[in-house]
């Protein structure tokens, strides 16, 4: 097991662009990257608001095809349906549908489209996305993730290549919750509600990928992780980045960026 130190001082202090207090989770003896620590708390910040936005009263029905497909496992329930317009395009846009279910059953909830939208809450849930700008967003439990992959088209023997930029959020703000994360790219960011600089952090190599365990203080908190496939310690400070800001809201957060 490998141990990460938390840099002491405040990333703020050393540019002025950042738009949140932030404390880089790096190796002892390294500097950060004030414009990656930056691009990531914008965006995040940025889904925390649109999340919100979506999870408001008034949804607006979307006309077939069908963009989501769930399944609840606690019931043996499921089905296909086209979901909502998404209510967070203000802060996010490029996203077009929405499919949020806050039952605290086991649930699978899977895009079929591109460009979508899903929430679940407190069960142990797998959301999965198939490309272009997704949120998936998760309460506390275990959650896997399944981000997106990049699509390729050809116009008139011309191939343009469409990325996949997915955003995942898990919350440790009520129980504990652990993220487990396939196809975390670069330009993707994952965020752990709850967690914040008096936790303590490790790093893991396991077989599935690099573990981050947030152990909570004596004064309180849940405890928490996140687990990207295809990744090791050898990536921490080079392809991926790890941080501590707060929303807005004042909500604390650990975050991950793919550099």
């Amino acid at each position: 097991m490998t141990t990460i130190n938390v840099e002491t001082s405040n990333l703020q202090a050393l540019a002025t662009g950042l738009p949140q207090p932030v404390v880089g989770i790096l190796p002892a003896g390294t500097t950060a990257d004030v414009t990656v620590f930056t691009s990531a708390v914008q965006t995040i910040n940025a889904v925390l608001i649109a999340d919100a936005a979506a999870n408001t009263p008034g949804n607006t029905a979307l006309p077939p095809p069908n963009n989501f497909r769930f399944f609840d496992e606690t019931v043996s329930v499921g089905g296909s349906v086209p979901g909502d317009a998404f209510k967070g395009a203000a802060s996010v846009p490029g996203i077009t549908g929405q499919f949020i279910d806050l039952t605290p059953d086991v649930l699978g909830i899977a895009a079929l489209t591109p460009n979508q939208f899903l929430k679940s809450d407190t069960g142990n849930d797998t959301l999965s996305v198939v490309g272009g700008r997704n949120i998936l967003s998760g309460g506390s439990g275990g959650n896997l993730f399944i981000g997106g992959v990049a699509t390729v088209t050809s116009v008139n023997g011309t191939p343009t290549v469409q990325p996949s930029v997915d955003t995942f959020v898990s919350s440790a703000t009520g129980a504990a919750a652990a993220s487990a994360i396939i196809n975390f790219h670069s330009g993707d960011d994952a965020a752990m509600l709850g967690v914040n600089a008096a936790y303590t952090f490790k790093f893991l190599d396991t077989a599935f990928g690099l573990e981050l365990d947030a152990i909570p203080p004596a004064t309180g908190g849940n405890a928490a992780a996140i687990v990207l496939q295809g990744y090791s310690t050898a990536d921490i400070g080079t392809r991926l980045s790890f941080g501590i800001s707060v929303a807005g809201d004042g909500t604390n957060y650990l975050f991950v960026h793919g550099n």
